[in-house]
């Protein structure tokens, strides 16, 4: 996320720097020259996502990586009815808990995070 304005310069528009910034309310101020507009977060990703090729578009989709543990347990069961008594029915039951859960960007959701980030 952009935290501080940020320039780039564009060899399309000679002598003209591109000042960007985040205002806090999702929106993101562009400043040309002189003039400025305000884009929406969501129309500036929209128009990121239709410029990449498929290799960008895939890394963009936004994923749901869940890491789960399973549990495997096993329960011997003594009947009464309906088969001789004294037989064991032997049931197994699988329970998946999740460990972790983590939302992002297809591209990013695996990379190893630095422990010194912020």
């Amino acid at each position: 996320m952009i935290t501080t304005p940020q320039t780039a310069e564009l060899p399309a528009i000679k002598g003209n720097n591109i000042l960007v910034k985040s205002t806090g309310d999702d929106l993101m101020e562009f400043k040309v020259g002189d003039e400025t507009s305000l884009v929406s977060r969501k129309d500036l990703y929209s128009l990121v996502f239709a410029l990449g090729d498929n290799v960008t578009q895939d890394a963009l989709m936004p994923v749901r990586q869940t890491k789960v543990h399973k549990y495997i347990k096993q329960h011997r069961v003594k009947v009464k009815k309906h088969l001789k008594p004294g037989d064991e029915v032997v049931v197994n039951c699988e329970i998946d808990v999740p460990i972790t859960i983590e939302d992002g960007l297809k591209g990013l959701v695996n990379r190893v995070k630095s422990r010194f980030a912020l």
